[in-house]
C-alpha cells in the first residue's frame, strides 16, 4: 500500500508509511493526487492535455477550451492540429480569434502586429502585419496591398501620397463593375462620380449627380 494522506478521517490527516515510494493525497477515500518514486505527479481529475489555471473562484481548473499536447496549443479547441490553433464558437458574440495590442509603449514606428507563414512577415508566403501605422498584406512571398497612415490604399505598390487609391501593374488594368443598363439604372441613390461598365451599351458610364453619362471615344 502507498503512503496516504487522507483528509476524510475523523482525526484529520493520517499518514501511513510503507516502502512503495508512492505518496497519495486522498479526499473522501478517493485518490486525487499521486506522486511516484520518480517524482512524477498524477491527477485523477481534470482534462487530458488541459492547461491548468485559476478560475473565477481561484480554484485550480483544467478544461478543453485551453489545451497543450506537448507540441500544439489549442484555444477553443481540444484537438489542435498546428502549433497554435484558435477557434471561435459560431454562437459566440466576440468575433476576434486573436488580438495583439500595443498600449503605446515606445516609438509607434516599432509597433508591429503580424500573422505569417514564415520567419519574417515580408518574406512569408502569406501574411498580414502592421508596422508604423501602416497595414500591409503579403501573398506568395510578395507584398500585394498596403494601407498607409493617411488612409491611402496601394495595390501592387506603396500608395502615392497624392492618391487615395493607387493601383499599379504592367500587365493588368483596373476593371469597373460590369452590368446591364437595367441593372445600372436600378442602383439606388448613385453617388456623383460613380462608374460602371454598361454591358448593354458596351460603354463606360459615370453618374454626374443627376444622370448617367456615357463615356464615348474622342
Amino acid at each position: 500500500m502507498a503512503s496516504t494522506i487522507n483528509a476524510s478521517t475523523s482525526s484529520g490527516l493520517v499518514s501511513t508509511a510503507d516502502t512503495s515510494g508512492v505518496l497519495q493525497l486522498q479526499t473522501a477515500g478517493t485518490t486525487a493526487v499521486s506522486i511516484d518514486a520518480s517524482q512524477a505527479v498524477t491527477f485523477s481529475a481534470g482534462t487530458a492535455n488541459g492547461v491548468s489555471y485559476l478560475n473565477g473562484s481561484k480554484v485550480l481548473t483544467t478544461g478543453s477550451a485551453l489545451v497543450f499536447d506537448g507540441t500544439n496549443l489549442g484555444i477553443g479547441t481540444s484537438s489542435p492540429s498546428v502549433r497554435l490553433e484558435s477557434r471561435k464558437d459560431t454562437n459566440a458574440t466576440i468575433n476576434e480569434l486573436l488580438r495583439l495590442r500595443n498600449d503605446g509603449v515606445g516609438d509607434n514606428t516599432g509597433t508591429k502586429i503580424g500573422f505569417s507563414s514564415g520567419a519574417d512577415e515580408k518574406a512569408a508566403i502569406s501574411s498580414f502585419f502592421v508596422s508604423g501605422w501602416q497595414l500591409a498584406f503579403n501573398n506568395n512571398g510578395s507584398e500585394r496591398m498596403r494601407l498607409d497612415a493617411s488612409g491611402n490604399l496601394g495595390i501592387g505598390t506603396t500608395p502615392n501620397a497624392s492618391a487615395i487609391l493607387d493601383a499599379q501593374s504592367t500587365t493588368k488594368g483596373v476593371r469597373m463593375p460590369n452590368m446591364t443598363t437595367t441593372q445600372k439604372n436600378a442602383i439606388a441613390s448613385p453617388a456623383a462620380g460613380l462608374m460602371v461598365f454598361d454591358t448593354t451599351l458596351a460603354k463606360l458610364c459615370v453618374y454626374s449627380g443627376s444622370a448617367w453619362q456615357t463615356i464615348t471615344s474622342v
